[in-house]
């Protein structure tokens, strides 16, 4: 019988631990529910830089609107990352406009990756944000910067011989 009384309570407490998680995940749902036709922060974001460079046929972007487009696009991760050494207002990449197919090319830099060297990326997009293709030269210049690496260490190794 104690056995018994003992399971029920067990039980009891799992039935109230259940029902606890299916509350908090049901609130949580409708907490973060959106209306229909509600724009996002990073959308309005995206927004403001595409009416920017479209104002233009070729310009610079500073970091302060191009970081929050490329987190818009998915492009960049800020998390452990070398952006916060670059400051607010400085110049990031440089963008023109393809006049025959009336869409962009961005050349910015990277510094999402905290332990490597500062890479490039190119972007070609829409007028209206659609990301065409896009190119990220990390692998390139890491691959390039091994040779030389490899190349110094031959050398010096010719050289103690």
């Amino acid at each position: 019988m104690p056995q018994l009384r003992k399971a029920l309570a067990v039980s009891r407490y799992t039935m109230k631990t259940l029902r606890i998680f299916i509350y908090l995940t049901i609130f949580s749902f409708a907490s973060c529910k959106t209306k229909k036709g509600d724009i996002s922060t990073f959308d309005q974001r995206k927004e403001e830089f595409l009416q920017t460079i479209q104002a233009k046929d070729s310009g610079y972007i500073i970091k302060q609107k191009g970081i929050e487009f490329l987190l818009a696009t998915n492009l960049i991760d800020t998390l452990n990352s070398n952006w916060n050494q670059a400051k607010e207002g400085d110049t990031i990449g440089k963008f023109y406009k393809n006049k025959l197919t009336n869409s962009y090319f961005l050349c910015t830099i990277d510094l999402s990756k905290k332990y490597s060297f500062e890479t490039h990326l190119l972007v070609e997009i829409k007028p209206n944000g659609k990301i065409l293709k896009k190119k990220d030269f990390s692998t390139v210049i890491t691959r390039a910067v091994g040779k030389i690496i490899m190349k110094v260490l031959i050398c010096m190794e010719n050289i103690s011989d």
